[in-house]
């Protein structure tokens, strides 16, 4: 398979092919480029056609002087900074950061097209070297964008010797493509309306000014936009927290009130005011492979642990409460990768406990419970500019243990021991919102709602009797979310 960004390939002009390979090597990569030209420098007087250039990667200042100097007759550089408002504006960011869906290819670089059009910029050129094997050589691989829609995008690699190109080479690359660019007044104006003057590089914005830049000269960085990794397409997910909680646990019908005791915390209404913290990671092994389904496949972990205290009259008790799951993840895309609604499917296993500490004789009539429990539930994720909405809804299968004489018990704790005959479910709910921080960062606040419900299908002669029991828990997080 012809990679275009190897070494000693021919050139290749992938804008009317699909492909499925690392992201530097599709035009969506172009994307991650464009993106990135925040602080691209600009020169000349209004007039010719207007060009961005950007070379990144060992010796960048003194290979994108090169360029420049090698341009066509009528060539400006000129500024890009509309450029990144237009990408910005058309949500591209996120679907330029996970370039992997061959069947949008055209599409999405004919938008970057249009962006890069309407910000009144002609045609983008971007390089970043690469060293070879040998010392002194190594290679420059070059992406030429023209703006207007529909026109070819192109690539090459550029031989490269002591850290320079040869400028034959490179007069006749950039005359290849970009001859045929000429300016057009239209978009000029609208980019000039977005308010931005197209500032001088180097002296005066002479471009032979620039060629006589040094090599140790620092360049604008093109690292930061580039590596932002929408959540919904990254390899790894992680999550840390802070959590307030609350639990309140009460029975119906209760007939031994002397031995059954119910439990709120705090003593009012159900509210988060219980301090913890929470941790949860996630993982998609094959998300940068070009394996359509199993790129969406992962696994994860997450967990979370309270400090409460248990009043009881006038005696507190410490107690032991945490929840942790493990589970399977699949993600469906409702449209452009990395950019639209995402659908989450959750299958795993886990295991909650909330019991009490040195409890003394009320130890037994206390509502301890270890729930043991299979979970099976539906995620979405909307994203509405920098704000992501989170919601989520799952059911809770308890699972069952061995019981004394061959009974089966309800994983469940004190409570599952008090009711043998007991039928326990459970479902969670959550709704939240995630802020974009920029550099893969999110601030997440989640609301989620956990309730248990119990029939214990109690007999004459048991020592506890009750109807059934409702358990409710109720978190508030608020937390940073990391993606690679």
């Amino acid at each position: 398979m012809i990679d275009p960004f190897a070494p000693n390939q021919a050139p290749q002009y992938f804008l009317w092919r699909r492909s499925r390979r690392h992201p530097l090597a599709t035009p969506l990569g172009i994307l991650l480029w464009t993106a990135a030209l925040v602080w691209a420098e600009s020169a000349g007087a209004a007039g010719g056609a207007r060009v961005a250039v950007d070379v990144k990667g060992a010796g960048a200042a003194a290979i994108r002087a090169q360029v420049i100097a090698a341009l066509p007759a009528g060539i400006e550089v000129g500024d890009v900074r509309n450029v990144v408002r237009e990408v910005s504006r058309r949500a591209l960011f996120d679907r330029a950061a996970t370039p992997r869906d061959g069947d949008r290819l055209p599409e999405l670089i004919g938008e970057v097209q249009r962006a890069v059009h309407t910000a009144g910029i002609d045609a983008l050129v971007l390089g970043e070297t690469r060293p070879g094997r040998r010392k002194g050589l190594g290679h420059l691989q070059l992406v030429i964008v023209p703006a207007p829609p529909g026109t070819r995008v192109a690539d090459d690699t550029v031989p490269l010797r002591q850290g320079l190109a040869p400028p034959n080479h490179l007069k006749k690359l950039l005359a290849a493509v970009l001859d045929g660019v000429r300016r057009d007044p239209g978009a000029a104006q609208e980019g000039a309306g977005a308010g931005a003057a197209p500032p001088s590089v180097g002296a005066g914005g002479d471009p032979a000014a620039e060629a006589e830049a040094k090599p140790g000269d620092s360049a604008p960085s093109l690292d930061g936009p580039r590596n932002e990794v929408s959540p919904t397409e990254a390899l790894l997910v992680g999550l840390l927290g802070l959590d307030l909680g609350g639990r309140q646990f009460h029975y119906n019908q209760r007939i031994t009130n002397a031995n059954l005791r119910p439990y709120d915390l705090p003593q009012a209404a159900l509210l988060p005011v219980t301090p913890g913290g929470i941790i949860s990671v996630e993982l998609y092994p094959l998300a940068r492979t070009p394996w359509a389904v199993a790129r969406d496949i992962g696994v994860g972990l997450g967990g979370g642990y309270n400090f409460a205290r248990a009043q009881l009259g006038t005696v507190k008790l410490d107690t032991t409460w945490y929840e942790w799951e493990a589970y399977l993840r699949g993600r469906l895309h409702l449209g452009a990768r990395g950019a639209s609604p995402v659908i989450g499917f959750e299958g795993g296993y886990g295991r909650q406990v909330f019991t009490f500490k040195d409890a003394g004789g009320v130890a037994d009539s206390l509502p301890g419970v270890n729930y043991h429990y299979l979970r099976v539930g539906l995620d979405g994720r909307v994203p509405v500019g920098r704000v992501a909405v989170i919601a989520r809804a799952a059911f809770r299968h308890l699972l069952t243990k061995a019981g004394p004489m061959g009974t089966t018990l309800v994983e469940a704790g004190s409570v599952g021991n008090h009711f043998p005959r007991a039928q326990i479910s459970g479902l969670d709910a959550r709704l939240g919102a995630a802020l974009a921080l920029g550099h893969n960062l999110e601030a997440v606040f989640i609301l989620s709602y956990i309730r248990y419900w119990a029939a214990f299908n109690p007999s004459p002669g048991d020592t506890y009797i009750a109807g059934g029991a409702v358990d409710h828990f109720i978190h508030t997080d608020l937390g940073l979310s990391v993606s690679f």
